[in-house]
């Protein structure tokens, strides 16, 4: 995540697998959230689905899937979600939501780049 949205890591898995918990504490949209993901899907080295099974929006999936020959890897993520109702959906709708989204892979993938190339 880029700085401007912190995020403290509570609880990881050493190695994701079907069924694995991350928790995560977010700022930046107002009070701190606590966020909790499970691995509702994955195939060793090909992809992974995480689920919100607890947190402020209606519903979250990331999926994530990894094909390639050589060295060319392609990385292509998929998230679903829908925002939360009532006065929480006011502070967190579903324009600021994928805007907060935009941004933030932006940053990851050009982070990423970095790191790729031994920047």
């Amino acid at each position: 995540m880029p700085p401007s949205t912190p995020v403290d890591v509570i609880e990881s898995p050493e190695r994701l697998e079907l069924g694995s918990r991350l928790v995560v504490d977010l700022d930046g949209f107002g009070p701190t959230q606590r966020l909790t993901y499970e691995v509702t899907g994955f195939v060793e080295s090909e992809t992974f689905a995480e689920t919100m099974v607890e947190g402020p929006l209606g519903a979250w999936e990331h999926c994530r899937t990894i094909s390639g020959t050589g060295a060319m890897i392609e990385l292509v993520e998929r998230v679903t979600f829908e925002p939360p109702e009532g006065l929480a959906g006011l502070l967190l709708s579903r324009s600021r939501i994928e805007s907060s989204l935009e941004t933030s892979f932006a940053f990851r993938h050009r982070r990423l780049r970095e790191l790729l190339e031994g920047e």
